[in-house]
Formats: structure tokens, C-alpha cells, sequence
């Protein structure tokens, strides 16, 4: 997934959100002939985030997944927050 930012500004240093469509999901299911609708699935809870290539211990980090409703528009992504130090 992507990293992107949060432009409303209500995740807090060391939250995150994650959400995920079910198109990831697609490959794993054996009905290939499925014409449901997409759907979300929400991440809560302590994940692992790393960036790829990852060189420097600092390049993976412990979050709190959160669920922000200004965000739902935000799929297959990581949103970031833009409160705390660099």
C-alpha cells in the first residue's frame, strides 16, 4: 500500500488509518465468477508499518490502526497523520 497524508488533521502522532478493499482479496478466492459489489474491510488495532526497501530500524515503526469516519473515502492506502515530529 501507499503512504498518503492526512489532510483533515484528526489522526494523532502515532495513529494511522487502513482500510482495504476486498479487490485484494480477489486473487485468494476461488470464485472467479463473483460480480459482488467491492466492499471495505478496516484495520484497528496495533499494526506493523515498514517502508520498502527498509535500511535503517527507524523504517518500521509500531501504529495504532484507527477508525476515523473523515476518512473513509481513503482505500487501499495508509494515511499517515500530520501531527508530531519529523
Amino acid at each position: 500500500m501507499m503512504g498518503c497524508l492526512d489532510e483533515t488533521c484528526t489522526l494523532e502522532y502515532g495513529q494511522v488509518f487502513v482500510q482495504f478493499s476486498s479487490n485484494r482479496l480477489q486473487n485468494l478466492s476461488d470464485d472467479s465468477y463473483s460480480y459482488d459489489l467491492p466492499k471495505s474491510y478496516m484495520v484497528n488495532g496495533k499494526v506493523v508499518v515498514a517502508k520498502n526497501p527498509c535500511l535503517h530500524p527507524g523504517d518500521v515503526r509500531v501504529c495504532q490502526a484507527v477508525d476515523v469516519p473523515a476518512l473513509y473515502h481513503m482505500v487501499d492506502c495508509v494515511v499517515f497523520p500530520q501531527k508530531g515530529p519529523r
